[in-house]
């Protein structure tokens, strides 16, 4: 893995899953893979993972739900510059459901909007990398089964970009 993310209090939040680990060993080589949790991990777990193989990225997140665990894993990762940027488009009822998380998370992003969505969205990028993860899962932390697919396709990279750009930038 090429990134490597150094050791703080958000990367103590990575999963021990070895089937995430198998996982990530396979988008590290740039295949597709589609993916079932089981509830052995989060989200914000497999974004940890993805991103100590990328490296430092531009991030953008669609999600229904934000949790507080979540939150402050991304305002780790945004403080120590493994997320570069970082956008967010979340339902527009997650300050009803988590009133910190969204605080926190409007504290940290580059951009955020609140819109209603249940898309589940996670893009990163960089010089080297251009991943897509679309899934059933939110930012939360969660112990159910949850399915997705890790793409490395552009054109599904460049399709999910542009209709949460739209989002950040309507009024």
């Amino acid at each position: 893995m090429s990134g490597g993310i150094p050791l703080s209090s958000a990367y103590a939040m990575a999963s021990e899953s070895r089937e995430l680990k198998d996982l990530i060993v396979l988008a590290a080589d740039k295949y597709d893979v589609v993916w079932v949790s089981a509830g052995e991990w989060s989200m914000h777990q497999m974004l940890l993972s993805l991103l100590n193989v990328t490296g430092a990225s531009t991030v953008m997140i669609s999600s229904y739900a934000m949790g507080e665990t979540p939150a402050r894993v991304l305002a780790g990762l945004k403080e120590d510059k493994i997320i570069s940027t970082l956008h967010c488009v979340l339902d527009d009822r997650v300050d009803v459901r988590n009133a910190k998380s969204l605080q926190l998370i409007k504290n940290i992003c580059d951009g955020f909007k609140l819109v209603s969505c249940h898309a589940k969205v996670t893009l990163i990028k960089n010089d080297n990398w251009c991943i897509s993860v679309i899934g059933s899962a939110n930012y939360t932390e969660n112990k159910r089964y949850e399915a997705g697919i890790i793409s490395h396709c552009p054109n599904v990279y460049e399709l999910n970009r542009r209709w949460m750009e739209k989002e950040l930038s309507s009024y």
